[in-house]
């Protein structure tokens, strides 16, 4: 493999291609032994692409009219009650005070027998699943949300109030985290000539710990709780068992205006540089004077990037060899409300040790481990607008050692 390169370099090294060849020779000063070391200059990949590339406006992924991305997960019809879903706790029938039973519902009474006291009924149990339990096991570090939200959105037509004791939790691998949203009354009609009441009720950082939940961020979200009526003597004929019924929706809102602090991601392939340097060998370090590949990034988005690469034997779970990329992506600047302002050109590179290269066969596995911050060193809220892009080009630069015998 070694020997195959090195020949298409010598070939090259006699032909003048601008921008590529950095060093002239004058053939005529040749000694019967001697050594080149010529420097080619690659393009490997470049190109453009912006977030809206990279994902797709659906039903969870919404841009607004200012491109801005929300992330939207919605159930409907988490709460749907009727009256015989209702069941008493305490209180009494009136006016005879019939003894409590739930066959009195199906008897047909007329509504003067209408149950006086407390009533509850579960909102049934549903779950919402982000998807991301492989990707979650990969990340580490803080994102801080800012202003998460679950909005019900509900129809009423019971005439006394409910009370709704909404429950829902995060939960990530092992960790829990609570909403602690205190128990609310909805809105409902005045009396029972009044139509049903269309109302939303919002949950959000003001209210709750939605805020803890979002920015775990969890693999799933459990939701459960129950509804509460309070039956009344003032109401006792308000025909409360007839054609009443309490429905809801909700919608959970994850704007994407955020803060990262030291995230990692860390992903594991397969050694893939040893099938391209399967000729072993003649996997020699000595035919190269400089192996690198350079980056030159112009990114809109606010946030930085860095890139570690690790060769490991994963029986023995040894690192044998890591060479890094640091400011792979520099952040783009932001205006006070959080939004990229102007795109951060940066230039780096990914050297090629000595160290690594000897290292590439003696290795199955590569682990990349990328890290992040927003700008400001994760320090202030960015947002992510859709039509954020990132300009790149990647190129190969070698300087490889030529000899020559004569």
């Amino acid at each position: 493999m070694i020997r195959k390169i090195i020949r298409v370099f010598m070939a090259a090294g006699l032909i003048v291609i601008a921008g590529c060849v950095k060093e002239t020779y004058n053939m005529d000063n040749l000694s019967k032994k001697a050594q080149l070391s010529p420097s080619f200059a690659i393009s490997a990949v470049k190109g453009d692409v912006t977030f809206k590339d990279i994902v797709k406006s659906n039903d969870t992924v919404v841009f607004d009219n200012d491109n801005f991305v929300t992330l939207v997960f919605r159930r409907n019809n988490v709460i749907d009650l009727s009256p015989s879903d209702f069941t008493s706790s305490t209180g009494s029938l009136g006016p005879d005070a019939y003894p409590l039973t739930r066959s009195i519902l199906n008897q047909g009474l007329p509504s003067e027998y209408a149950y006086v006291g407390q009533w509850i009924a579960p909102i049934d149990p549903d779950t919402i699943d982000l998807g991301i339990d492989d990707v979650l096991s990969k990340v580490s570090g803080d994102i801080l949300v800012a202003n998460p939200s679950i909005t019900l959105t509900y129809t009423n037509s019971f005439v006394d109030p409910i009370l709704v004791d909404f429950s829902a939790r995060g939960v990530k691998e092992s960790s829990t985290t609570e909403l602690n949203l205190s128990p609310f009354t909805i809105d409902h009609p005045a009396d029972t000539t009044k139509p049903a009441v269309t109302s939303v009720f919002t949950i959000d950082k003001n209210n709750s710990s939605i805020q803890n939940i979002v920015s775990m961020p969890p693999e799933k979200i459990y939701f459960s709780g129950e509804a509460r009526i309070n039956v009344s003597t003032e109401n006792i004929y308000n025909d409360f068992f007839t054609g009443r019924r309490f429905t809801g929706s909700i919608e959970v809102d994850v704007p994407l205006q955020l803060r990262i602090n030291d995230l990692q991601y860390t992903e594991t392939s397969d050694n893939f540089l040893a099938d391209v340097f399967k000729d072993n060998d003649n996997l020699n370090w000595d035919n190269f004077k400089l192996f690198r590949v350079d980056f030159d990034v112009k990114n809109g988005f606010p946030f930085d990037v860095s890139v570690e690469m690790s060769l490991v034997d994963s029986l023995s779970h040894a690192v044998i060899s890591t060479i890094s990329a640091t400011d792979l992506l520099a952040p783009a600047t932001i205006d006070t409300d959080g939004k990229s302002t102007t795109a951060t050109e940066s230039k780096t590179s990914l050297t090629f040790t000595k160290e690594f290269f000897e290292s590439i066969n003696k290795s199955d596995k590569i682990i990349f481990i990328f890290r992040m911050n927003t700008t400001g060193d994760g320090a202030s809220d960015v947002k992510i607008y859709s039509d954020y892009s990132l300009d790149f080009k990647a190129s190969l630069f070698l300087q490889p050692e030529i000899k020559f015998d004569f």
